[in-house]
Order: structure tokens, then C-alpha cells, then sequence
């Protein structure tokens, strides 16, 4: 039926004209989907802008609540540093007695150790000094 140079030509055109309009549609889709997107995004928000009275109300009361809950929330850190401190007693009252070293203690402190933080200068510079090296030894080496 499409036989030589003509049948050829024939095909790719319809080939051609095809893709053209499969990526003429996926356009349209494309922007349909954008279209039903941007509608309910302004009903999400006409519905957030909506606020009876009822909830402005719950909000103050909200509000009158949050000092509450950071008292408790100090109590609570309190409470677990007591724990901390009492599961470490523990601890170490339990090596003692397995050491044979059942001697009387008190624990008078218990401080956490944090690591210090490098500096991002000092980091930069252990970089460079790194950089350099490496680029030294990849010239005596026949390098770059």
C-alpha cells in the first residue's frame, strides 16, 4: 500500500501529525487539571476565611490554655530529669554491688556532657588544608 520513497514520506507525515496531536491533548489535560486545581484551592480558602464567632471564642480560650501547658511541660522536665538521675543512681549502684565494691555513695550532680561544635571557619580552613595536599601529591605523582 505505502511502498518506495512516497509510502515514506506518507507514514512520517502521519506519524508527525499524530504526535502532534497526542501532545496537543496532553497540553489541554494539563491545563484542565491546573484549572480544577486553582477552584479548589479558592474554596479551601473561602472556607478558612469563614469564622463564626463559636470559634473565635475557642481560640481565646485556646490562648488562655498555652501558659498552662508549658508549666506542665516544666514539670514534666523535672520529672524526667529526677528519672534520668534516679536510673543512673541504679546503675551504678548495681556495678558496685556486682564489682564487690558495695561502698556507700551520694549523687550530688549529674551534668550532661555536650560535644562542642566546630567551627565552620576552622572546618573551611581543614578543607583547604586537605585541597592542598591533595593536589601536591597529584603533581609530584605525574598528576594534573
Amino acid at each position: 500500500m505505502y511502498e518506495g520513497i512516497e509510502g515514506a514520506i506518507i507514514l512520517s507525515m502521519i506519524a508527525l501529525v499524530m504526535v502532534f496531536i497526542i501532545l496537543g491533548l496532553l497540553a489541554l489535560l494539563m491545563v484542565g487539571l491546573r484549572k480544577i486545581v486553582e477552584i479548589s484551592a479558592v474554596r479551601v480558602a473561602k472556607e478558612k476565611k469563614v469564622i463564626t464567632t463559636d470559634q473565635k471564642d475557642i481560640r481565646k480560650e485556646e490562648k488562655l490554655i498555652v501558659p498552662i501547658d508549658k508549666k506542665e511541660t516544666v514539670v514534666t522536665e523535672q520529672r524526667e530529669s529526677e528519672e534520668i538521675i534516679a536510673l543512673i543512681s541504679a546503675a551504678v549502684a548495681s556495678y558496685q554491688h556486682m564489682t564487690g565494691r558495695a561502698q556507700p555513695f551520694n549523687v550530688i550532680g549529674i551534668k550532661r556532657i555536650m560535644s562542642q561544635t566546630l567551627n565552620p571557619w576552622s572546618i573551611s580552613g581543614r578543607q583547604n588544608m586537605m585541597t592542598e595536599r591533595i593536589s601536591i601529591s597529584a603533581r609530584k605523582k605525574g598528576g594534573f
